[in-house]
């Protein structure tokens, strides 16, 4: 089942974000990011949206949304570290 909204749009929202361009130009807190994609379950977004969420805010490209979401974690844990 997915959700209503765009994976990038849930970010967002679940971050307080007002805009989602924020999601990459806006200091991210990337600590908050990391526990909000350890809540998703990953089927509950299609791969595309895993895919064009990865691309937007890491840039890099995905192959898969198993990939997509390393991305997005790895990305979460450099920049809180």
């Amino acid at each position: 089942m997915a959700f209503s909204c765009s994976l990038l749009d849930y970010l967002a929202l679940r971050m307080g974000l007002t805009y989602l361009s924020d999601l990459r130009c806006a200091p991210v807190d990337a600590a908050q990011l990391g526990r909000i994609l350890s809540a998703i379950q990953p089927q509950r977004f299609t791969e595309r949206e895993w895919l064009d969420a990865c691309e937007y805010i890491t840039g890099r490209k995905a192959g898969s949304s198993v990939e997509a979401r390393e991305f997005l974690f790895c990305f979460a844990a450099k920049r809180t570290a």
